[in-house]
């Protein structure tokens, strides 16, 4: 996606694209900036209180190394970072029957706000 060094820690963390979605994620979830695998990782021993924060998360990181995957093997071209968001909402929305029915309404405002970043022109591209 970028032109850095290909590492876990880059891809997911340290790269910029990465950095910008962890930084929206963090205020549409109302949560602390995401800077490591640690910040992230501390959410998922919790309970159903932080359901939606261990499912966007999750999301993201998976969505972020399937589309990494496919622009390293000729599967996909960059168009965007639109083009992540829209797949994180949907595969939130695939998701839904596993987020307790009282995170509802978080995971309903998570979604709302995906689906404007999915709709934005798109503001960084790689080298």
């Amino acid at each position: 996606m970028c032109c850095e060094p290909k590492n876990v820690e880059h891809l997911f963390f340290t790269c910029d694209i990465s950095k910008i979605f962890w930084q929206e994620l963090a205020v549409m979830l109302d949560v602390n900036h995401f800077l490591c695998y640690e910040d992230v990782a501390r959410w998922w021993p919790s309970n159903n209180n932080h359901a939606v924060i261990n499912m966007a998360s999750s999301a993201f990181m998976w969505t972020l190394w399937k589309f990494r995957n496919d622009l390293h093997f000729g599967w996909g071209k960059w168009s965007g970072l639109q083009v992540i968001w829209h797949r994180i909402l949907c595969l939130l929305k695939r998701w839904r029957v596993l987020c307790p029915k009282k995170r509802y309404a978080k995971l309903d405002k998570c979604l709302a706000a995906l689906e404007s970043k999915a709709a934005e022109a798109p503001r960084f591209l790689p080298c």
